[in-house]
């Protein structure tokens, strides 16, 4: 009796007491819903991506393929030889797929509280350790969105990824485009601390380099994306708001005499000029330093503006299957270990320990985002800050 009731205390706060395999992914797919949706802030990855099919390799080859040039055909003589035109290429480029993680621990201290809690409430201590496990792998597995969404937000207003890890792992990741798909407006719209710069045409800028990119260099782009505060910025600029006003008035400056617009109205106006749909991209994430969240720099940046196609995302976001799945497939996995695959990527391992006694459950990806087409994009230079 002594030791069926030993064994029993010894065990109590083992998680696979109360929760098993399945419920394990159960309470991990309950945690990840909220982010399944473009509409989560920490999940907006999903506007610009969409999950690529895993592989084992990490390493990934993309080829993009070129479009020939359109060029007229030439008029022959009966027995003119005809000029050979060239063909549609490829580019390849190649990458390692980045790791991504992190992990929270249920420790003795969590433990004391969890017992408090029980005898406090009246509550089993199974629904506690579930609430525990749903709470904290919700904010986990946001952390795991959030880093996603901001590769994704740093590659599509910059062409690059620059990913430095709080581990000392730096990720770069340049792609070949083309240098005619890069602008860089002149003048620049804005002076290096922001305020605008009286001397730009910024309507007349938008509508030249969409001719340039759809009739010139035949690009499939119909929409600007742009960082929400540099959107505003845009909006107020003197030369858009005096055009505006100068449409408004017809003529009749008594029209316009206290007359106050609204950013919509400007837009609106924009749009019926030609200037095409603005797609504002609003994201803002944080780090932890000394157990504190600390805010990032803006993961899209606020000097560019970018051309896309609305009707197709991006990103493919490869991923590479976790190493944690083979042990998983094939057996042998430890008792006091418990795996699960939320959408089948991120990859969650919880494992229980005697000493100190805790519970660590950890998660990992290992994926990034590629450009599906590097051909339908383009990047503007609006201004540089200081």
């Amino acid at each position: 009796m002594a030791t069926t009731r030993s064994k029993s205390i010894y065990n109590q706060y083992d998680i696979r007491r109360y929760i098993d395999q399945n419920n394990f992914g159960v309470i991990l797919n309950t945690a990840n819903a909220k982010y399944n949706s473009t509409n989560s802030r920490n999940a907006q990855w999903r506007l610009l991506g969409d999950w690529d099919r895993p592989s084992d390799s990490k390493v990934w080859s993309q080829g993009h393929k070129t479009v020939p040039i359109m060029a007229r055909a030439s008029l022959l003589s009966t027995h003119g030889l005809k000029p050979m035109r060239s063909t549609s290429g490829w580019k390849f480029y190649t990458g390692s797929t980045p790791k991504m993680g992190h992990g929270y621990s249920i420790s003795e201290d969590d433990l004391f509280m969890l017992r408090d809690a029980r005898n406090n409430t009246g509550q089993d201590l199974q629904t506690l350790i579930y609430d525990s496990l749903l709470t904290n792998s919700t904010n986990i597995l946001g952390g795991i969105h959030n880093n996603l969404t901001y590769m994704c937000m740093e590659l599509a207003s910059t062409s690059e990824i620059h990913e430095q890890s709080v581990d000392g792992v730096k990720y770069d990741f340049t792609f070949d485009f083309d240098s005619n798909q890069f602008f860089t407006v002149n003048p620049l719209w804005f002076n290096t601390d922001g305020t605008p710069n009286t001397s730009a045409k910024v309507i007349e800028d938008i509508l030249a380099m969409q001719r340039t990119l759809t009739s010139s260099q035949g690009r499939d782009v119909d929409a600007w994306m742009v960082n929400t505060d540099t959107l505003d910025m845009i909006l107020d600029h003197p030369a858009v708001i005096s055009s505006f006003l100068a449409w408004k008035s017809a003529g009749n400056s008594s029209v316009i005499t206290g007359y106050t617009s609204t950013r919509k109205e400007i837009a609106d106006y924009l749009h019926d000029r030609g200037v095409w749909y603005f797609l504002p991209i609003d994201f803002k994430s944080v780090h932890e330093e000394d157990g504190r969240p600390v805010e990032d720099a803006p993961a899209f940046s606020p000097y560019n503006m970018v051309a896309f196609n609305t009707r197709q995302k991006l990103f493919d976001i490869k991923c590479t299957n976790s190493i944690w799945k083979d042990r998983l497939n094939y057996g042998g996995i430890a008792s006091n270990t418990m795996y699960s695959f939320v959408e089948d990527r991120i990859a969650v391992l919880s494992t229980w320990q005697e000493n100190p006694i805790q519970n660590n459950v950890e998660f990992e990806l290992y994926a990034g985002p590629v450009f599906k087409n590097l051909r339908d994009y383009a990047l503007v230079t609006l201004w540089k800050g200081q």
